[in-house]
């Protein structure tokens, strides 16, 4: 009875012991052969400047309206000066 207990225990130390040796060898060798850590930067940092594109453009695009439309208010100013220097005259 002792006897099988033994074995019965040993071969459980054993498959558990294996298993976990078996386990942090296959992580290690996962690590080794897995691409480069960086690669998660470097997809976060393509992320950010996508964003920081984007947004740049949006600004410019907003800026560019703004812009044309104060152009386009002195314009309309001016020309409304004219007509009235126009008919005035």
């Amino acid at each position: 009875m002792f006897k099988r207990l033994r074995w019965m225990t040993l071969g459980a130390g054993l498959g558990a012991g294996a298993s976990l040796w078996l386990q942090r060898r296959l992580r290690m060798l996962a690590n080794r052969y897995a691409p480069v850590r960086g690669t998660a930067n470097v997809l976060g940092t393509a992320r950010q400047m996508r964003r920081d594109l984007r947004s740049a453009w949006r600004d410019g695009k907003r800026q560019m309206r703004d812009a044309e439309q104060r152009l386009r208010d002195e314009r309309d100013r001016r020309w409304s000066e004219r007509r009235h220097r126009r008919e005035a005259a």
